[in-house]
């Protein structure tokens, strides 16, 4: 798709590099960690993914989890209480859209008091 766009550049060929550019180097992709634990949708019926963690490009951490936005049977408290202030960046093998809560409070009472954020990975395009 890139090779395409750069070879045949015109109007709407430059568009699509441009949203490509925006979307895998905006913030759609990272978010400020402002608390010690992150709430994963989860069920034991989901297939693995692996989750990438980075923080200015480079790899600080990964888990393979059984990821479920779509009914999932719990959640997944993960501590990023080291990476607290800093700019997390999340992707995921095999690729998908990554949801998660932001815990307000301790590990222990976290279901309720959460706040919601996805990380919608790109559309694939061709």
């Amino acid at each position: 798709m890139l090779c395409e766009v750069l070879t045949n550049i015109n109007t709407d060929n430059i568009i699509k590099l441009l949203l490509i550019l925006l979307i895998f180097q905006g913030d759609k992709m990272e978010f400020l960690c402002d608390t010690n634990y992150i709430l994963f949708p989860t069920s034991d019926n989901a297939q693995n993914k692996r989750l990438y963690f980075y923080i200015d490009n480079e790899l600080v951490y990964d888990i393979v989890l059984k990821l479920d936005n779509a009914s999932p049977d719990y959640k997944f408290p993960v501590d990023l209480k080291r990476f607290k202030g800093k700019k997390i960046k999340i992707t995921s093998s095999p690729i998908v859209d990554i949801c998660f809560d932001k815990a307000k409070k301790s590990a222990l009472n976290m279901t309720a008091n959460t706040d919601r954020w996805c990380i919608l990975q790109p559309p694939r395009v061709g």
